[in-house]
């Protein structure tokens, strides 16, 4: 039952993500204008991180739902109305973070319409991920959970089987590329030439997807790229394209590993913590596991791209990493699926016109947490 107290949490929440988000601003509203565009994206890193960790107020809830044996009626609504509304703000939030920064528009309509093309709520693997963590936060492991997890799975795997392709274009998402466009790019690979669409996004990205034999690009990145520089980013994707089919066949344990998410509060209502500490120890594993394979499969795109010429593809990853404000260092470690832009033009051949950025702060991580706690004690002030 959805009471006053849940009104009155529900506010909280919001005014902290803005007070949040307020605080977070601050390295990126001192910034001179002239900044050099990897400082403002090594400033932006730990606001888009931190934005990204307010869900975990809504796991917060989540988790005090798992362990609480009373007044479950209606958790699944608040868990469900608690992530949307984080969702929701994020988004906002993100609007102000950005909008001294350089952006196509300061316009919100702009913003949120372009922040619906990259997450749009049909295709985002969060948000099914997060409806489906909300209908079992309360539930134990019994066959409705199994039915629920079974149901997420399904539609991550129909949209890694093309589903996302089918879906932009009944949305009017994207577009097939100009003949010209395709017809050079198609040339590139003979043997098995790939199907090349425009996604409507103005971010720089470039997407493969080997199960449908497709290439996309973002118009952001067809307008920030030269055709030569497009041509190099378009051999990266081939070679995605061209992975073993067991390495595909990884990437979609790595899809159901991630999935299985959705069962970790029925996992603690039945097997309380030893059994999450024991789940969650697969997951980490697995998922080490799976990111060093991934990118050693991106150092093996990039090699690919680079052997045409390899500064046009350097200047194409800057470009890319320009337009999303994406940090030339982000770790000194070998633990994300990407290498540092800076490395990565390093490896091309090619050393920047710019001082190897410092990696971003990590003091986000700490702002996580305490968005956690403030979640389960609200939790427990709402009195389930």
């Amino acid at each position: 039952m959805w009471t006053q107290q849940n009104n009155l949490a529900l506010l909280l929440t919001l005014g902290l993500h803005t007070l949040i988000v307020w605080l977070l601003t601050i390295p990126l509203r001192r910034m001179p204008a002239d900044a050099h565009w990897t400082e403002r994206a090594r400033h932006y890193w730990p606001v888009r991180k931190a934005l990204g960790g307010m869900l975990m107020m809504a796991m917060g809830f989540g988790m005090y739902f798992s362990k609480s044996d009373k007044n479950l009626d209606g958790a699944s609504e608040r868990f469900l109305a608690m992530f949307f509304a984080t969702w929701a703000t994020g988004i906002f939030a993100t609007f102000l973070a950005t909008r001294r920064l350089n952006v196509p528009s300061n316009s919100v309509r702009h913003w949120v319409s372009q922040i619906l093309l990259q997450f749009n709520p049909l295709l985002s693997f969060a948000t099914f991920l997060f409806v489906g963590v909300g209908l079992t936060c309360a539930r134990r492991l019994d066959g409705g959970t199994w039915g629920i997890f079974g149901g997420v799975i399904a539609w991550l795997l129909f949209l890694n089987f093309g589903g996302v392709l089918l879906l932009w274009r009944w949305l009017g998402q994207s577009k097939p590329a100009d003949p010209d466009l395709a017809q050079r790019l198609q040339a590139l690979a003979p043997e098995a030439p790939p199907r090349i669409v425009i996604w409507k996004s103005e971010m720089g990205q470039a997407l493969a997807f080997f199960w449908s034999n497709t290439i996309a690009f973002s118009q952001g990145a067809l307008a920030a790229l030269d055709p030569a520089q497009i041509e190099a980013v378009a051999r990266h994707e081939l070679a995605h394209l061209r992975e073993p089919v067991l390495v595909r066949a990884l990437r979609l344990i790595n899809l159901v590993s991630a999935g299985s998410a959705v069962l970790i509060f029925p996992i603690i209502k039945s097997y309380h913590m030893t059994g999450l500490l024991i789940f969650l120890g697969v997951l980490v594993g697995l998922n080490k596991l799976l990111v060093r394979l991934a990118r050693k499969m991106e150092v093996r795109a990039d090699d690919a791209a680079a052997q045409s010429d390899p500064a046009v593809y350097a200047g194409a990853l800057e470009q890319l990493y320009r337009i999303n404000l994406m940090p030339g260092v982000v770790s000194r470690k070998a633990n994300q699926i990407h290498p540092n832009l800076y490395d990565r033009m390093v490896s091309a051949g090619v050393t920047p016109d710019w001082v190897r950025p410092q990696t971003p702060s990590k003091w986000y991580k700490l702002v996580i947490i305490i968005e956690l706690a403030i979640a389960i004690a609200l939790s427990m002030w709402m009195k389930l």
